[in-house]
């Protein structure tokens, strides 16, 4: 972003609406563009059931009521991080979140889902009836009801705010832990010579589960500095949600609804063969984000280089 000036209050924008603002950039916005109200909507073309935050909660990205989950049914339910799947009890019903959590304002973080009935259908996709089938869930809150998976994770707190967590998959298990995307994205986009931030968990031989790795653009004029990434990382993040390898480009692919592309990065991986952008690695005991040589690329893949 450019540098404030004195006339960028002057306007007469009084109401923004988008999805997916972040806490801090929503922040940042209105101190420097005034007390703009903003109203985050969550929704998706084809799902049967959405969300405005129309009190303007920063942060959130919807506001539900009794009243409103009445006419529009939803739930959160847990989820296995290795299936995708709703979490089945006994009786073979979805698990609901837990309402409280001791590392959320909010509740733990559950998979939307939203009720199929007559006044809120989902009308499915063309071609195979197995894409539509697949989207649909039976057996939630009792038996032969059903719902729509959204694949988003969301929170909800004591007041009916809604907080968009991650988009299924795109949640990664590293040390035993689960890693969030977004949540790692938000902490290393505060570093300033960072412009766009895009994380991704990748597999590493011998090792289970993903490690975290960010693909990142760097901001007009600034130059990657490894110490001070290190240090804002080491300070922010959690060891197991630290990103161990991190990807320079040009810019950061995008979708045509304007959602980070992640399935290439993936795929590529931190293999110095394939990746021609420049990849640093995290080195404790440099205490540095370091170029990764192709003979410390060896080294990570035959177990050498401990991470």
């Amino acid at each position: 972003m450019s540098l404030q000036r004195p006339e960028d209050q002057t306007h007469k924008v009084r109401l923004a609406i988008g999805s997916g603002l972040r806490a801090e950039v929503w922040e940042t916005f209105q101190q420097r563009f005034g007390p703009i109200r903003i109203w985050e909507v969550y929704g998706s073309t084809e799902g049967n059931g959405g969300f405005v935050n129309y009190p303007g909660r920063c942060g959130a990205q919807g506001k539900t009521s009794c009243f409103l989950r009445m006419l529009s049914p939803f739930e959160l339910v847990q989820y296995s991080m290795e299936t995708e799947e709703p979490v089945r009890d006994n009786w073979g019903l979805c698990i609901p979140a837990r309402p409280d959590n001791i590392y959320y304002v909010a509740g733990e973080a559950g998979l939307l889902l939203t009720q199929v009935l007559r006044h809120q259908p989902f009308l499915g996709y063309r071609g195979p009836r197995e894409h539509t089938e697949r989207k649909l869930v039976k057996n939630v809150r009792r038996p032969n009801d059903l719902y729509y998976n959204t694949g988003d994770v969301l929170a909800l707190d004591d007041e009916g705010f809604l907080y968009f967590r991650d988009r299924l998959g795109d949640t990664f298990r590293w040390k035993g832990e689960n890693v969030s995307t977004r949540e790692v994205e938000g902490v290393l986009s505060l570093v300033d010579f960072l412009q766009e931030v895009n994380v991704y968990g990748v597999p590493v031989p011998g090792c289970e589960g993903k490690v975290g790795m960010a693909a990142v653009q760097l901001a007009p004029g600034q130059a990657f500095d490894g110490q001070r990434l290190y240090q804002h990382v080491r300070t922010w993040l959690p060891a197991y949600a630290a990103p161990h390898f991190i990807r320079i480009q040009d810019a950061l692919e995008i979708t045509s609804t304007f959602k980070l592309v992640k399935s290439r990065l993936v795929r590529e991986g931190f293999n110095v063969g394939i990746v021609a952008d420049p990849l640093y690695l995290l080195d404790n005991q440099a205490r540095a984000f370091r170029p990764l040589t192709p003979d410390i690329y060896r080294a990570v893949c035959e177990g050498a280089w401990r991470l």
